[in-house]
């Protein structure tokens, strides 16, 4: 529950991270190898960021054959995750199968909110959107830094769209 997967057309093979298990919530990654419905379990290797977390948001980034994570939480009260991590895909890159921090956008603004959904239409285009109570917002990714958003409402009865 709370896990995030992506389908990778390129490995033919589901990859899914993260999530609450019965024991708490976890940073596991594994990968479904759709030719064989064989599961396994990447193994953690050194530093293994992210730190574990549940209620994120996974794309693939088809561009750098990377599988980028953003957001969750980590199961603490109040501790809301505003980081956005890639996981090396491509078996010819020197960083494969390891995981990197792209960045952490600075949501002092949004102080309280929820970070919940993702969508990039490439790497340099990259689009967060979250809020509580009443107040949405969204962020955007240039490629170099993390931008406030206009969110639009509808006139009638002043909720956001």
């Amino acid at each position: 529950m709370g896990h995030s997967a992506i389908y990778d057309p390129t490995g033919n093979r589901m990859i899914v991270f993260g999530g609450l298990t019965g024991t708490g919530v976890t940073d596991d990654l594994w990968i479904l190898d759709l030719a064989t419905n064989a599961w396994s379990q990447v193994p953690k290797a050194g530093t293994w960021p992210p730190s574990p977390r549940m209620s994120h948001s996974a794309i693939l980034d088809t561009t750098y054959n990377r599988m980028i994570i953003f957001g969750g939480y980590d199961g603490t009260p109040g501790n809301e995750l505003d980081e956005l991590w890639s996981f090396d895909l491509d078996p010819a890159s020197l960083t494969f199968m390891t995981w990197s921090l792209v960045s952490s956008p600075t949501t002092g603004a949004h102080n309280g909110t929820w970070l919940s959904g993702i969508s990039a239409l490439s790497s340099k285009d990259v689009w967060a959107v979250g809020g509580a109570s009443g107040s949405p917002f969204a962020i955007h990714w240039d490629g170099t830094a993390w931008k406030s958003e206009f969110m639009p409402y509808r006139e009638a009865g002043g909720d956001y769209l």
